[in-house]
């Protein structure tokens, strides 16, 4: 008796008999659906045995979008997954969180595993420079970016602890696993496929254009405040912002090679990234090769190797406070900033002499340098041997090799200030140079066991995990550049010198089993168990446990529900995960900090000493239900889940009494509760004609429930942007609160007026907004007709607050709109301290609205429950038919027009309310939501073509 089986295929039972040919039709089993997703370390799992939410999208799709970032394209796609850009230029870093975030002051975004091992996604942290900088005004590629997409055969995202137990404490977040494509038997495939991207940054905040330089409305050229008397009639007025801003071009090329025998399998690729950002001389190109070959040596031994170097170099500009961006918007609209030199080549100022001048953006965009460029090296090889029918071994090495070499230089004549040192022009220029290495080695030896027991299925694996992590960055600062565009540190005057050396080592051994039982392929449990020892702990610390357990059950199954009922297949499932995080290296005892300056040494660092730090602890539960209707249909996807995280590792300040600063300790704890919803339907399914939708809802809820100590709050340093606002926590309130200064009001709500007619402050720093959306929804649309294909995806957030700091800084310099009532009197709707109505009449002028207590009050600039709908991405494709390539060279061949965030409606005053203040490298909540003089996203139109041989 032979059995036949497939994934998604009913099990066909054929007696052999005397017959010397069996044949055999495999009929689709649409209650089984089917699917199977890559989870922990590569290995695909049906669907319906998970006890747990993962959501998978192919490479092709993500493709399609033309993205060169492949982190961007998964927003509004899988949900529970907020993907945040901080800048609108090429290379810039990109925040991913999973289902909130559950570390206050530590790292929140998920793991990327590619192929089985982990990789580095880190951004380079201004904190390892020598400047010791926060994370404001210099944006970094995040690393997991590197990969191209034309790579990804698919993307599954593992969403919280029970998905990604086995991975340990670097998935406390989830996990990003990324699958490659690999090679097929059969002939050899050449495929070439390109695309052309034109972009252009549209969107930008209203300005007043009514009012020339100047204070108290008298003019003045030498300041750069817009309080000055009105623009006369009849003069020369200029775009600079839009001017300044080109349009980007990128051009992307693709090739690769892949077939193979049934014995040996090969898949070769090279892509070519170039990209021009739409600010001058900025831009960001990246080339990758890629080799993979799978060997299957014997009947039982299968050998996998690949190899991937990728070589990327980006042109960059500050952001924030100071950037040309910021000094765009300030340049007076009377003068035409494109003429930025002087006729003797020297920079031409609209106030040369003013104590507050500022580069002219041409300037600083054609003098200044911030640029780096990296090697990269991901290196991964695995065995798989069968030792017996039932068990089988698996080991399998990765590596994450990279170097990036950055250069900051500012022109003798700049008046850029370099973080926390020297204005350029005062020191005759300046330079500084880092070098970043980094070495993420993994190791994982996998012992694989599977059963049969009657009706019932067994699979035991028990495994060891190994990983030695290494970064490094020397970096090196010079004042006074001896020969003009010349930077290197030899080149600078020697007592202005300054080096630097930081990093850490970590090193994780872990030990794990997971064991899968099921009955009649129907009633599914899974447990799971892993132990860690992490070095950044101290020795009586560092061992820690955590276990997992799901379960699934078939219910359509046991019913045995005929696939003609409506119901075509429904499970239910719930999970309980355990999960935990290591300290950051090197906190736990006193070390010794460098003093960069000339002449070198050491000082006691200041963090103090804490030998009783224990690891953070997650945990986590979480119910669905997976239900298909009408032969599949129409599938809903929902999930419930609860997370809670304590004993939080967090660095609150200390009394200076104590010789140090701050002290690592374990205090605070989170919870994040949410709903997960995927709707997914066939609307229409003809011959000629299909509809596809699918709907990605996501609802989270998070809260902090006790801080360190005493305190009422906990805040973010790198977050404190602007004015007294900042990613604070409260006791009690949202993990994504705004903490600031705003009016005070009484029992009932009523602004106090004081004695001088304006809304008095309350000073303390209390909640005066919340990031955290009421919901986001993303929707796909995917229409075919014959070879045409239109797919859509809309972006919907509803709710969340945005905290307008670029509006706030444009109503100091009299640039806001809302400024344009200067002169004007009001009254402030309140009452007296003593409880009367407020009646006196105060004046709106530049004392009020340059007043912090006054016109800029923190409170003021938060923009409450913004919401957006986005067409983030919209693809026209054509595939030729066959037919019409019958005489070609060509077995395939397709045309494709794409456009990139076309469409944008907000209720948001500023350019774009999808922000971050920061990079990716910042800690906690991050500064999603905090607008400081934040590129919009551009707009892209792009077309390309993909032929195979």
């Amino acid at each position: 008796t032979l059995v036949f089986s497939s994934v998604g295929y009913k099990a066909q039972t054929v007696d052999v008999g005397n017959q010397s040919t069996v044949n055999v039709t495999m009929v689709a089993d649409t209650r089984q659906l089917g699917e199977v997703v890559v989870t922990a370390f590569g290995v695909e799992k049906e669907k319906k045995s998970l006890g747990y939410a993962v959501q998978d999208v192919s490479g092709e799709e993500l493709a399609e979008t033309t993205r060169p970032n492949v982190i961007e394209s998964l927003q509004g796609r899988i949900a529970g997954v907020n993907v945040t850009s901080t800048n609108g230029l090429p290379g810039s870093s990109t925040s991913i969180v999973i289902r909130g975030g559950t570390s206050l002051d530590g790292n929140n975004q998920p793991l990327f595993v590619v192929d089985g091992i982990p990789i580095d996604n880190t951004t380079l942290n201004g904190g390892f420079l020598f400047s010791d900088s926060p994370n404001r005004n210099f944006d970094y590629t995040s690393r997991g970016s590197d990969i191209d997409p034309d790579d990804i055969e698919s993307i599954t995202v593992l969403k919280g602890p029970s998905a990604a137990a086995l991975y340990g404490i670097d998935a406390a977040n989830g996990a990003i696993v990324i699958t490659t494509k690999k090679g097929k038997a059969g002939k050899s495939v050449i495929t070439y496929n390109n695309d052309f991207r034109f972009e252009n940054i549209t969107r930008f905040p209203d300005r007043l254009k009514t009012y020339n330089t100047g204070t108290q409305g008298v003019t003045n050229e030498l300041v750069r405040s817009h309080w000055g008397a009105p623009v006369e009639a009849g003069t020369p007025v200029y775009d600079n912002v839009e001017d300044f801003f080109e349009t980007g071009f990128t051009q992307n090329h693709s090739l690769s090679l892949s077939g193979g025998s049934e014995n040996l399998t090969y898949r070769a690729s090279g892509d070519l990234l170039s990209q021009d950002g739409s600010v001058p001389n900025t831009g960001y190109d990246r080339n990758s090769f890629r080799l993979n070959v799978t060997s299957q040596a014997s009947e039982r031994l299968t050998l996998t190797a690949s190899a991937n170097y990728i070589k990327s170099v980006a042109d960059r500009t500050s952001k924030g406070d100071g950037s040309l961006y910021q000094n765009a918007l300030l340049w007076p609209i009377t003068d035409n900033m494109s003429n930025y030199l002087n006729p003797d080549g020297t920079p031409r100022r609209f106030y040369p002499n003013g104590d507050d001048t500022f580069d002219n953006p041409y300037f600083t965009a054609n003098k200044n340098i911030n640029s780096d460029e990296t090697d990269r090296f991901l290196l991964n090889g695995s065995l798989d041997y069968q030792l017996l029918d039932w068990l089988s071994v698996t080991g399998r090495i990765g590596a994450d090799i990279y170097n990036t070499l950055g250069l900051t230089a500012y022109d003798d004549e700049s008046t850029q200030r370099y973080p926390n040192r020297s204005i350029a022009s005062s020191v005759g220029g300046l330079m500084a140079e880092y070098e970043a290495k980094s070495r993420l080695v993994n190791s994982f030896l996998l012992l694989n066991a599977e059963k049969k027991f009657g009706d019932f299925n067994t699979t035991l694996t028990l495994g060891h995990n190994l990983e030695d992590r290494t970064y490094r960055v020397d970096s090196r600062y010079g004042e006074n550049i001896l020969v003009p565009d010349l930077y290197t540190i030899v080149n600078t005057q020697q007592d202005t010198r300054e080096v630097s050396v930081r990093g850490y080592r970590r090193r994780l051994i872990g030990v794990f089993g997971d064991f899968r039982i099921d009955y009649k392929n129907m009633i599914f449990l899974n447990a799971t168990a892993r132990n860690d020892w992490s070095s950044t702990l101290p020795k009586q610390n560092n061992s820690f446990f955590y276990p997992s357990v799901s379960t699934s059950i078939v219910l359509s199954e046991m019913l045995d529900l005929d696939v003609n009922t409506p119901i075509s297949f429904l499970k239910v499932r719930a999970s309980y995960a355990e999960v935990g995080k290591d300290a950051p290296p090197h906190r736990t005892q006193p070390s010794l900090d460098e003093f960069t300056r000339s002449g070198g040494g050491f000082a006691v660092g200041f963090f103090g000493s804490n030998q009783n730090i224990k690891p953070e602890s997650t945990s986590s539960y979480e119910f669905g239900l997976d239900l298909r209707m009408f032969k599949n249909r129409i599938g809903v996807d929902a999930t419930y889940y609860y997370v809670k995280s304590e004993d939080q590792i967090v660095s609150p300040r200390l009394s200076y009494a104590t010789g140090y600063i701050l002290q690592l300790v374990n205090a605070g704890a989170i919870e994040n509760k949410g709903v997960e919803l995927m709707i997914n339907g066939d609307i229409v399914q003809g011959s000629a004609f299909r509809w596809n939708a699918v709907a990605n809802f996501s609802l989270n809820r998070n809260k902090v429930l006790s801080l360190p100590g005493d305190f009422e709050e906990f805040y973010l340093s790198d977050t404190w942007l602007s004015g007294n606002a900042r990613g604070g926590y409260v006791p009690g309130k949202s993990f994504y609160s705004i903490t600031g200064n705003s009016r005070e009001v009484n029992e009932t709500g009523q602004l106090i007026i004081g004695d001088d007619g304006y809304p008095l402050e309350n000073t303390g720093f209390e909640e005066i907004g919340n990031r955290q959306p009421d919901f986001t929804l993303g929707f796909t649309n995917t229409l075919e007709y014959k070879g045409l294909r239109l797919s859509f995806l809309l972006d919907i957030r509803k709710g969340g607050d945005v905290y307008n700091a670029t509006a706030r800084y444009l109503t100091l310099v009299g640039l806001n709109p809302i400024t344009a009532n200067r002169g004007e009197t009001t009254v402030f709707e309140g009452v007296t301290e003593s409880g009367e109505v407020n009646t006196q009449e105060v004046l709106l002028d530049q004392d009020y609205y340059d007043t912090s207590t006054r016109g800029l009050m923190e409170s003021l600039y938060i923009e409450k429950d913004i919401n957006w709908i986005r067409l983030r991405d919209i693809t026209l494709a054509y595939e030729f038919p066959k037919s019409m390539l019958e005489n070609s060279f060509l077995s395939q061949a397709s045309v494709h027009f794409t456009g990139n965030n076309l469409l944008l409606g907000s209720n948001y005053s500023g350019a774009d309310p999808d922000v971050n203040g920061l990079n990716a490298s910042g800690r906690g909540s991050n500064a999603g939501g905090f607008d400081f003089f934040s590129l919009a996203a551009p707009v892209v139109y792009s077309a390309g073509l993909k032929v195979t041989f």
